[in-house]
């Protein structure tokens, strides 16, 4: 199973479900991966990654998910067998959806933008899962 990434558009595709699916982390659906789980900011999103809970990555899958499945569709899947496919999927969306970080590194802007606690700077939280 492999996970791809556009670099240019920040879309991420992976083979699940016998198939090629689309995500994309816009801001539209970071917001709303955020409200499903109650939480806010990257760093919560990867303490609920680190769960390693199913219930958890459906519900994150389905939100980034620009392909058209539905967390009924993730559901079906075997996580246990599909674990690390899985989470770099939702790391490699998560990271797409902040391409103008880079932008902003080569500008010399990065340190000024993570100082002002906008959502960029918290691009560069750290996931527990990286090794």
């Amino acid at each position: 199973m492999s996970v791809t990434i556009n670099q240019a558009t920040g879309e991420v595709t992976a083979e699940m479900l016998g198939e090629t699916i689309r995500f994309h982390g816009t801001n539209e659906r970071m917001a709303e991966m955020e409200r499903v789980l109650g939480i806010t900011g990257l760093q919560a999103v990867y303490e609920k990654l680190a769960l390693q809970s199913a219930p958890i990555n459906v519900k994150i899958l389905a939100v980034l998910c620009s392909s058209g499945h539905k967390e009924a569709d993730f559901n079906a899947m075997p996580f246990g067998l599909l674990r690390e496919t899985v989470t770099d999927t939702i790391i490699s969306t998560i990271t797409g959806a902040l391409p103008e970080r880079d932008e902003e590194e080569k500008r010399g802007n990065g340190a000024a933008t993570r100082a002002t606690g906008g959502r960029r700077g918290n691009a560069t939280a750290k996931s527990p899962l990286a090794s």
